[in-house]
């Protein structure tokens, strides 16, 4: 029974405390007079919207940070490449010509279009006998 009674009267209490607490709060702001409570929850909700602003231009800094490096190592290659093709050995036309005329030259009496063919049955572009009925 005296638990009952205190929990009523606790109860009360409460809703009494969060009454004046309300109150005071309408008053204190119509008065502009700001609590340290105020304060502090203004200072708390500035120092949260500078944290992710913060967060989000760190977020904008990787993600330009990583295209910055994806963009990076395609230029590596790119160089690596470009090394690689600069490092081939080239050969002038005139060079490359005249090996040509020396192979052609040197091979001939081995080209069986400019010889001809030792029999009809090596050639390889004679016409094909036609298929006869027995």
């Amino acid at each position: 029974m005296l638990k009952s009674r205190r929990r009523e009267n606790n109860s009360r209490d409460c809703g009494r405390n969060e009454a004046l607490g309300r109150d005071l709060e309408r008053i204190i702001k119509e008065s502009g007079v700001e609590s340290c409570s105020a304060r502090r929850s203004r200072r708390a909700a500035s120092l949260v919207k500078r944290v992710r602003d913060h967060a989000q231009r760190q977020a904008g800094i990787i993600v330009v940070m990583d295209m910055v490096i994806s963009n990076l190592q395609q230029q590596r290659q790119l160089t690596e490449q470009l090394r690689r093709e600069a490092a081939v050995k080239r050969v002038s036309v005139s060079k490359a010509v005249e090996d040509l005329m020396k192979y052609i030259v040197e091979h001939e009496q081995e080209d069986c279009l400019l010889v001809g063919f030792s029999s009809q049955k090596s050639n390889p572009f004679r016409e094909k006998s036609s298929c006869s009925i027995l």
